[in-house]
Parts: C-alpha cells; sequence; structure tokens
C-alpha cells in the first residue's frame, strides 16, 4: 500500500470512517457524501488556480488525492488500485495525440480492469 494511502487509513481509523477490507460497492448515501466532497474540492483547486497561488494550488491537489485515497479505501480497493493504475495507463499510452485531444485508434486497446476481480 502506498505510503499516502496508509496515512489516509489510519485518518479513517482514528475518525471511524469505512474502511472495507474486500472489494465492494458503497451505499447511495456513502456514494453521495464521497461523490459532493470530490466536487467541493475540485472546485477549491479552480479557486486556487483563478487566484494563481501555486500553495493554495498544491493544498487543493492534495486534498483531492486525499479524498480519492479514501474512496478507495471506502470500495476495498487498496489493494488492487496500483495495479489497476498501471493497466489503465497502459491502455492511455495506446492512444494517439491529435490536436489536443488523446484519440483511439487501431493501436488502441482497452484496460482490462476484470482480471483483478477474478
Amino acid at each position: 500500500m502506498k505510503k499516502e494511502l496508509k496515512l489516509v487509513k489510519d485518518f479513517h481509523k482514528k475518525f471511524k470512517v469505512p474502511v472495507a477490507k474486500k472489494p465492494k460497492n458503497i451505499s447511495k448515501d456513502r456514494f453521495a457524501f464521497r461523490y459532493n466532497f470530490l466536487l467541493e474540492e475540485i472546485k477549491e483547486y479552480k479557486r486556487a488556480v483563478e487566484k494563481g497561488e501555486i500553495e493554495e494550488i498544491a493544498k487543493e491537489l492534495a486534498d483531492i488525492f486525499y479524498v480519492l485515497d479514501g474512496i478507495v479505501l471506502e470500495h476495498g480497493l487498496q489493494d488492487k488500485m496500483a495495479d489497476i493504475f498501471k493497466e489503465v495507463h497502459f491502455s492511455n499510452m495506446s492512444k494517439d495525440f491529435d490536436q489536443y485531444k488523446m484519440k483511439k485508434r487501431e493501436k488502441y486497446f482497452k484496460a482490462n480492469i476484470k482480471k483483478f476481480f477474478k
């Protein structure tokens, strides 16, 4: 488990925030909370960018990572995310670049996430 994820797990334990031991869906109310929490952090990042304050931008990016790691823990994906991230990376690398946009062309392959849940 990456060190940042471990720190967030420590936070979850301290404040009794759910941490699943294996992959699972979360309840609709927990999803709504997580979704809105993430949106709020993204809005705070946008405000920091608009102000042009790099220290604030860095802080807000760290908050976004913190919330995302919490979502990973709540879904019980902590032991799979590194491999899933690599799989998505390889898929993204198979895309082509054209006029500021990534394109799925003949060399593109879709990330095979199912293999991590067999």
